[in-house]
């Protein structure tokens, strides 16, 4: 099962033929950088009944959570260079109820994939024909941050 909106650094070991880390505490959350400069974290409410099940959790509409994360992508990156480029293809997640977790997450993997032109599964790498690389200005926050600031360049920083 995939990150809710993963870090950048899952997906330079995606571009670099790995299996993209299964780390249980990012299912639901992801990190993002507001505009002061402060790492902001946004969770995804889980139904109770299926809180502690990993393999498949379901999604609550506690909080109006939607609503809330896409207020702070707006807030957080709408002055970003390449946020209006994107804003239509993420603005429907937040705007459709969604029943299971790894739907979510699958979805917006996939989206992240396509927007950044790279396989949504590992693929074997040959040696000496990587692009060089620049170094990514904060590998643990949210894939977001790095595409909503450097758009179709940001997989030269993965």
């Amino acid at each position: 099962m995939t990150a809710y909106l993963a870090p950048a650094c899952h997906y330079s070991r995606l571009l670099a033929g790995e299996a993209m880390p299964h780390d249980t505490l990012l299912l639901s959350r992801c990190r993002i950088l507001t505009p002061a400069g402060q790492t902001l974290t946004l969770s995804i409410p889980l139904r109770r009944d299926t809180h502690n099940r990993h393999d498949n959790p379901l999604v609550s509409e506690h909080g109006n959570w939607r609503h809330r994360h896409w207020n702070a992508l707006r807030s957080a990156y709408g002055r970003s260079p390449y946020f209006q480029f994107y804003a239509d293809d993420f603005a429907p997640f937040y705007q459709r109820q969604w029943t299971r977790l790894q739907d979510l997450n699958e979805a917006l993997h996939l989206l992240v994939c396509q927007l950044l032109g790279i396989p949504d599964t590992p693929q074997e790498t040959h040696q000496g024909q990587d692009t060089p690389r620049r170094p990514c200005p904060h590998p643990d926050l949210s894939i977001v941050d790095l595409l909503f600031r450097e758009g179709p360049e940001s997989v030269l920083y993965l």
